[in-house]
């Protein structure tokens, strides 16, 4: 779907040539922010929902998401979250308020297929994760003095981090990094002294077998197909 990368690098002065693969992901619209030293572009396809241009971020500035993917499960959510706000108009506009309400467990209530990073300006920390199955890859390059995130291993070696920095993330895991910043986020000072705290399991598996039928499997896979085609999508293709 979509596709993003966010480093302490400098990417604005290079974007065309960092953006160059992530781009066709998203030909829709390339939104950029430049905040708390760091740089953020995201690159949109828009499939569902309104048009919803990232990275999404907080009022203060103090925290900021990139996504890709679908979260299917964002009304149910948003139930939770923000039962008296405005809905949802994107399944994306979740995500800041998950980790705002849940902290490190918040890509654990989350059903669907996905990538995400969420930097913490105010706690100097980022966290970033996949869903379950690490359908939709995420590429982490980290050294004591620089730190990026992307869809792809090529937008990280084009901003500049060494080869062997870069490192693809597990599924169903949560990474939690620290920095250093001297200054708050409206500083454009590069934070340094990037480390990583700790690593969580996302969803917890029961794999004990004790089925003696596929009605389960089969119920699952229909739950699959359904959540993954609802009516709304096939009239919006009916209708071109």
């Amino acid at each position: 779907m979509c596709s993003f990368i966010a480093s302490s690098l400098a990417l604005m002065v290079r974007l065309a040539f960092i953006n160059f693969h992530l781009r066709f992901r998203g030909p829709d619209y390339t939104g950029t922010k430049q905040i708390g030293g760091f740089d953020f572009v995201h690159n949109l396809l828009h499939m569902t929902g309104a048009f919803t241009p990232q990275p999404f971020v907080s009022a203060d500035n103090g925290t900021l998401a990139l996504f890709n993917g679908e979260i299917y499960n964002f009304r149910t959510l948003q139930q939770e979250l923000r039962p008296s706000g405005r809905p949802y108009r994107s399944d994306g506009e979740c995500v800041l308020e998950a980790y705002h309400t849940w902290g490190e467990e918040f890509a654990s209530h989350f059903d669907g297929e996905f990538a995400i990073a969420v930097f913490d300006l105010h706690r100097r920390q980022i966290l970033v994760s996949t869903d379950v199955f690490g359908i939709k890859p995420l590429f982490v390059a980290m050294s004591d003095e620089a730190f990026g995130v992307s869809s792809y291993r090529s937008g990280l070696e084009r901003a500049g981090h060494p080869a062997a920095s870069i490192s693809q993330l597990d599924a169903n895991r949560v990474y939690i990094y620290s920095f250093e910043a001297s200054t708050g986020p409206d500083s454009q000072a590069r934070p340094h002294s990037f480390r990583l705290l700790r690593s969580r399991e996302g969803v917890s598996w029961d794999l004990r077998q004790h089925k003696v039928t596929t009605d389960a499997w089969e119920g699952a896979f229909e739950e699959a197909v359904r959540k993954r085609t609802p009516v709304r999508r096939w009239c919006d293709v009916a209708r071109g």
